[in-house]
């Protein structure tokens, strides 16, 4: 059985809790929720420590999917949770593949250097 205690140092574990999805889908708030309380989210889930009140078995059946997440710590997790099973499902659908590409109108060179010289004309002209 799961004491306060045991609550307490998942939730005051030192060092924040590393979110390591996208962030992309993360409302400020759940950022911070996460990474506060991550390691307290991940216990409970897991059964490293088991509830001691009606809120936080409420959480673990939203975190199995077996409600629909009301509170503002089960949305924040069950979110976690979702993008990252969906990043490990399929980690290459989620990966940037930017390439720059010579083939336009100007190269990557000659707008750098049209920036440049918009720049200094600017510059000239702000003096004045």
């Amino acid at each position: 059985m799961s004491t306060l205690s045991d609550h307490l140092r998942y939730l005051h574990q030192s060092g924040e809790f590393t979110i390591d999805v996208s962030l992309a889908i993360f409302s400020p708030e759940e950022i911070e929720n996460l990474r506060r309380f991550g390691h307290w989210y991940e216990a409970l889930t897991l059964g490293l420590i088991e509830p001691v009140s009606e809120p936080q078995k409420e959480f673990i059946r939203s975190a199995r999917g077996e409600k629909s997440p009301t509170t503002e710590h089960e949305i924040a997790w069950y979110k976690y949770l979702g993008r990252k099973k969906l990043e490990s499902d399929d980690p290459d659908k989620f990966k940037l593949n930017y390439q720059a590409r010579e083939k336009g109108f100007y190269t990557r060179q000659q707008f750098k250097q049209m920036r440049s010289m918009m720049g200094s004309e600017m510059n000239k002209n702000h003096r004045r």
